[in-house]
């Protein structure tokens, strides 16, 4: 049974995500719920299911509940899914609803488009929604419309985590230019910058039984069909050819029903001649420990990637960063500046790209450092905690003068 105790005069936020896990956009959730002014505003969180995000929040003594409200993903897209998807959306939506009533919740904040228990809520209590967009939909066409309107209709003000992001929602024709504004995220950056780089690259290389001379080029994301793990063992071709004492390093997990994505990877990789050299590696809450093993950090997302978080860690740890040039990574990198943009799937050039920067430690550590400061003078903390805070304000305020 969901439940809180109406103790100040705060203004009340409830958060809604699509998962519990450690991936962009939960951390950046959790950076959110961290740095809030906890004097002006007091987050609530309520999860779909366990995971350790949760442990995260609970360190920071934030109310965190978990209540199975279910999530859009492929798994209901069957026509027994739909139908078990609208009895649960219904069921959880009146649970939900009962709560923000019940707890004088002021605004609930929709942390990514896969969340549409935010719609519900709406019409149920007509509490103002802050709908904060992590992802640029591209197909199928129906649902980036239908996703468009359903934001449109029930949020009160959208938020989107890049320019690139943005400016899909428009293209619906739907959103409205008004509605919409672009927030980047930031993130902490001392959380992320270990305190010893050197032992920790030490303690890993030994792990994955990487000679301590060797560099290593690495990525990080969750396996699907368009992060392009793929793309990047292909460009290793390239780079390894070139490159003989280096290894590359692939971190990431799968969703639960996704097991087969793995496999399919682990399938690549057996079938090249430098198997030996790439090591696969599952995703853990340890993950940043793995920027102070990487000399090069590579994002080859095949689709555009609305605001990768892990460039954001990698640019606050001073890695040059080599990805494609589309999605919100473009607002995030300038090319021959901060890192390299190369075309979309082209793993021949991304190869190239990477063993530049391999053979150049000058210009690899120029490209680091650069990144490191475009990282701290437009994607910080403060940035983010601050245009977030404003945002709730604002919408509290309106609801106000109602």
């Amino acid at each position: 049974m969901i439940n809180m105790k109406n103790i100040s005069k705060k203004i009340k936020i409830l958060y809604l995500h699509a998962g519990a896990e450690l991936y962009g956009a939960d951390k950046i959730l959790l950076e959110l719920l961290t740095n809030i002014n906890k004097t002006e505003f007091e987050p609530t969180v309520i999860l779909p299911n366990n995971g350790p995000l949760i442990a995260k929040i609970k360190d920071k003594n934030i109310n965190v509940q978990v209540l199975p409200y279910p999530i859009v993903r492929r798994k209901f897209f069957t026509p027994f899914g739909i139908l078990k998807y609208i009895f649960e959306y219904i069921k959880y939506g009146f649970i939900l609803a009962k709560f923000v009533k019940k707890n004088s919740i002021d605004i609930v904040h929709i942390n990514t488009t896969a969340v549409l228990e935010g719609a519900f809520i709406k019409v149920a209590t007509g509490i103002p929604i802050v709908w904060h967009v992590h992802e640029i939909i591209l197909s199928p066409k129906i649902m980036f419309k239908f996703f468009s309107l359903m934001i449109q209709t029930f949020s009160n003000q959208i938020v989107a985590v890049s320019e690139a992001t943005r400016k899909r929602l428009l293209q619906s024709k739907t959103v409205k230019q008004r509605k919409i504004k672009t927030i980047y995220n930031g993130i902490e950056s001392t959380t992320v910058i270990s305190l010893d780089k050197k032992m920790v690259a030490t303690t890993l290389k030994n792990k994955l039984s990487i000679p301590q001379n060797n560099k290593v080029v690495g990525m990080i994301g969750r396996i699907n069909s368009w992060k392009g793990q793929e793309d990047f063992v292909k460009s290793l071709e390239v780079v390894f050819s070139k490159n003989k004492s280096t290894h590359a390093v692939i971190v990431g997990g799968v969703f639960s029903g996704e097991e087969y994505r793995l496999q399919n990877l682990k399938d690549v990789v057996s079938q090249s001649e430098y198997s030996d050299q790439i090591h696969i590696v599952d995703f853990s809450s340890n993950v940043s420990d793995f920027y102070a093993l990487f000399d090069i950090f590579v994002l080859p997302s095949t689709r555009p990637d609305p605001f990768p978080t892990v460039v954001l860690e990698a640019m606050a740890n001073k890695l040059p960063i080599v990805s494609y040039n589309h999605g919100g990574v473009t607002e995030m990198i300038e090319d021959r500046v901060s890192g390299r943009l190369v075309d979309v799937q082209n793993t021949n050039l991304l190869g190239k790209a990477v063993s530049n920067l391999l053979e150049d430690e000058v210009i690899a550590t120029t490209f680091g450092n650069e990144a490191y400061k475009r990282q701290q003078k437009l994607f910080s903390i403060n940035q983010f905690i601050t245009n977030f805070e404003k945002v709730y304000k604002t919408e509290v305020q309106n609801e106000s003068k109602d």
